[in-house]
């Protein structure tokens, strides 16, 4: 029993050691962290201090950034076409109705109204036609009403001198009869 109580006395020591050697190590850490004031540990930083003063600056600052108008308008031309020149900038001042903008190009404007203007005379000369065949198909009515009339005129006088029942009131009667 003497070997085994031993065994535990000698190990129960030996933790007590090692518990002793630890908290020695680790304690002497952190009691001499909190003992060092916390300016020691950042380095010093030396400001001076200087009455204010009124100074004018020569030098500029840029920036990048944007800035949005306070008032805009959408401006679309009455006319469809290539912008040939703009005479204004962004942030221009202008007036409604004084201000020239821009400038479409003028030669496609030229032959879109030379186009234009050549299907008129062609359209002109369609309806010019168009009267002229119905002016003709009127006169052909007008002739085609005196010949019938004419016609009518002749078959009913032919008729009233032949006595019914001879041969040429037979053939008067086989002829129609315009209504």
């Amino acid at each position: 029993m003497k070997g085994k109580f031993g065994f535990w006395v000698k190990a129960l020591a030996g933790v007590v050691v090692l518990g002793a050697i630890c908290f020695f190590l680790v304690g002497n850490s952190l009691i001499g962290a909190a003992s060092v004031p916390e300016s020691a540990k950042r380095p010093v930083t030396m400001v001076l201090f200087t009455e204010a003063k009124e100074v004018e600056f020569n030098e500029s600052v840029s920036s990048d950034g944007s800035i949005k108008a306070r008032f805009y308008a959408l401006v679309s031309p009455r006319i469809s076409g290539i912008i040939d020149d703009i005479f204004v900038r962004e942030g221009d001042k202008v007036e409604a109705g004084k201000t020239k903008l821009f400038q479409i190009d003028n030669e496609k404007l030229r032959q879109t109204v030379d186009l234009d203007t050549q299907a008129l005379i062609i359209a002109k000369l369609s309806l010019d036609e168009r009267k002229a065949n119905l002016d003709n198909a009127e006169a052909e009515l007008e002739q085609s009403k005196k010949d019938f009339a004419r016609t009518e005129k002749l078959y009913k006088a032919s008729t009233s001198r032949t006595r019914p029942g001879s041969a040429s009131a037979t053939r008067c009667a086989a002829w129609p009869v315009p209504k």
